[in-house]
């Protein structure tokens, strides 16, 4: 079967954000045709008064003639700005529905889309390369069916008129269209590399703007200037070569060849038939103002044009991205999440079902498991068990494109156990991290919770019983509230200003100049860093999650700070799962056990004790960072603990209870 070319693939997936307007479009089009039809009239008009009320001296007819081409010339204005105000209206609506759906589809693809996308290069499709569309649907589109319209009743009129002429310029309707198609296909390419540049720009614009101290630190700002400005000049000679290809077909060549040319041979032949008796002078003006006409939107074609092509070539990379599959969308799980996305329609095939399923282990859950094979079949996903009792590594191997990070990795972690991984820069920390939150799946092997495979699960559910804090600290543009409830409104402000009174964050927040209504700069810029992480921190006590996945949660806070935390979070780990990434080994001594990873294997496991009291990459580890090696090590650290779990015991405080879920 052949495959439907991307300008009707495009203008297919356009349909359905264009169908609610349907209305809007039905008016557009009665305005578009009675435009067209006053074009058409006014030469007639001009007919009549020369050959019948002039030569008559028939000032009654003279000036209702008169009059009607007037009136012909205020309803075609009024018509022209009814059809701009209505097609307006419908692009604004419909380009505030397609990027409220480019968004939300990009959300739901997995970390190695973004990997590969820069976040500039992303921002450009979804605001520049939508932006640009709204042009063609409020202007060139309609301006190019008016055009074609109106062409169309001219070489009517006339071969109804004078049967010659019309085959004159059927003959150049038909000789400009295939010109002007075959032209459009080379013309195309040339604005979507204006596109893609565009999105390069995009790109270095904003990783220098992310980067602007450093610049000033280096004193690099002129470099960075240079590299963007290199970047406008290579988009803008492509932008003069269209805009000069354009100019020459539609203004240069064409207007010489074909307008005057065409004027020429209507002149001479239009006043050979009137000196033969066979035309009349109206009928030649008549012409003559027909022929005019016919040029005139052809010679908007090249402003039309430049519109088009660049709309069309913004309009297939914005309508690209829904070609990506959503996250879950390769293991043929996501059955029922495929037809909105974001809460915006997706266009049929925009989120293309996997036609592949990759082997899963699924075992019965409480909660009414489903069989393997009912998963496969793409009928449904198995529940998240209500409390999990294992999270088990098997074999698990990944790779991000063809460098390979984890070999073979096998662990298992009880519920409630605190689990440090620490290992140098590289080792796979992270990664264990992602592949638990299912941001990538395991290429070879498998991660199972109780038995079953993860990817058996809805991710979405599975993330709700899991609270992630960050070395990297990520806010939101928002007030404290909303970032601290991770804008979900069914959280009790109560849960927040307890997890805040918890972890010693109210003092700060409420000395801020709106207290919890303040709104955040940008990254949280107007906090300073180590209020940055507490407000992470309570964001995931607020989340009271069954997981917590601590990576070198405290690095950014002075020490007090940090032991004050340590001691709030006995709280939240109690009853929990916690794995700990770290980097310092302080934060993981009392763990109940250490993975430590080189090169993507585990090269040993066990307590802080049990570690460094054998030679090993631990004990080298602990030495570098000037722990004590000795056997008090381990005894120390479970005293520390014993010491933080005291003083987090429940005090008498307001508010609801930040309790930890019922034990399994």
């Amino acid at each position: 079967m052949l495959r439907p070319s991307p300008f009707l693939r495009a203008a297919r997936t356009l349909s359905t954000f264009l169908r609610p307007h349907l209305a809007g479009l039905a008016g557009a089009a009665l305005t578009m045709l009675l435009v067209t039809g006053i074009h058409l009239a006014r030469p007639l008009i001009l007919r009549e008064l020369i050959d019948t009320a002039l030569p008559a001296r028939d000032a009654g007819l003279a000036l209702r003639l008169g009059l009607a081409f007037v009136g012909a010339l205020a309803l075609g204005a009024g018509a022209l700005y009814t059809r701009a105000v209505l097609l307006a209206g419908v692009a604004t609506s419909v380009m505030a529905r397609l990027k409220g759906a480019v968004f939300g589809h990009l959300l739901a693809q997995d970390l190695r889309f973004f990997d590969g996308h820069p976040p500039g290069k992303l921002i450009s499709r979804v605001e520049n390369d939508i932006e640009q569309m709204r042009g063609l649907v409020s202007g060139a589109a309609a301006q190019l069916a008016a055009n074609a319209l109106l062409l169309a009743g001219i070489t009517v009129l006339t071969w109804w008129q004078a049967p010659v002429l019309g085959r004159w310029l059927l003959l150049v309707v038909i000789g400009g269209g295939v010109a002007v198609a075959v032209y459009a296909r080379f013309i195309r390419q040339l604005w979507h590399e204006v596109r893609e540049r565009d999105s390069e720009m995009a790109a270095r614009v904003t990783e220098f703007v992310q980067g602007v101290s450093l610049l000033r630190l280096f004193g690099r700002e002129e470099a960075a200037v240079e590299r963007v400005a290199a970047a406008t000049r290579s988009r803008t000679d492509l932008e003069a070569r269209g805009v000069f290809y354009d100019a020459v077909l539609f203004y240069g060549g064409f207007t010489f060849l074909a307008e005057i040319g065409g004027l020429a041979a209507v002149l001479w032949y239009g006043t050979g038939e009137v000196f033969a008796g066979r035309l009349t002078v109206g009928t030649l003006v008549m012409f003559l103002e027909l022929l005019r006409r016919f040029f005139g939107p052809l010679r908007d074609l090249a402003e039309v044009f430049v519109a088009l092509q660049s709309g069309l070539a913004a309009t297939g990379r914005v309508f690209g991205l829904f070609d990506l599959r959503p996250e879950g969308a390769g293991t043929g799980l996501v059955a029922g999440d495929q037809g909105t996305t974001g809460g915006q329609p997706v266009p049929p095939g925009a989120a293309a079902a996997a036609s592949s399923v990759l082997p899963l282990r699924v075992a019965a859950t409480a909660g009414g498991g489903q069989t393997g094979a009912a998963v496969a079949g793409g009928s449904g996903l198995v529940p998240v068990p209500s409390r999990f009792r294992e999270i088990a590594f098997r074999e698990v191997r990944f790779a991000y494109g063809a460098e390979p990070v984890l070999h073979d990795l096998s662990f298992a972690v009880r519920c409630g156990q605190r689990i440090g991984i620490v290992g140098a820069s590289g080792s796979g920390k992270s990664t264990c991290i992602n592949l638990l939150l299912r941001f990538y799946d395991p290429t070879a092997g498998a991660i199972e919770i109780d038995g079953c495979d993860l990817r058996a699960f809805d991710p979405r559910a599975w993330r709700r019983k899991v609270a992630l804090v960050l070395q990297e600290i990520h806010l939101f543009p928002g007030t404290v509230m909303e970032n601290l409830k991770a804008f979900a409104p069914g959280i009790h402000d109560g849960r927040v200003l307890a997890a805040a009174r918890e972890l010693g964050a109210d003092r700060f927040i409420r000395r801020l100049p709106a207290g919890y209504a303040t709104v955040l700069a940008e990254r949280g810029a107007n906090l300073s860093l180590g209020e940055r992480q507490l407000l992470c921190y309570v964001r995931a006590l607020v989340r009271n999650p069954d997981l917590l996945i601590l990576d070198e949660a405290t690095s950014a806070v002075d020490a007090v700070t940090e032991r004050r935390l340590q001691q709030a979070m006995e709280r939240l780990m109690a009853g929990r799962t916690a794995v700990i990434i770290a980097h310092r080994l302080t934060t993981v001594v009392a763990a109940d056990r250490i993975l430590v990873l080189e090169r993507g294997r585990l090269a040993e496991a066990g307590t802080h004790a049990e570690l460094v009291g054998r030679p090993g990459p631990y004990r080298t580890l602990a030495a570098m960072q000037g722990l004590d090696l000795g056997a008090r090590a381990g005894r120390r650290g479970r005293r520390e603990r014993r010491a933080d779990r005291a003083a987090a015991r429940p005090a008498q405080r307001p508010g609801p209870a930040l309790s930890a879920p019922a034990a399994a």
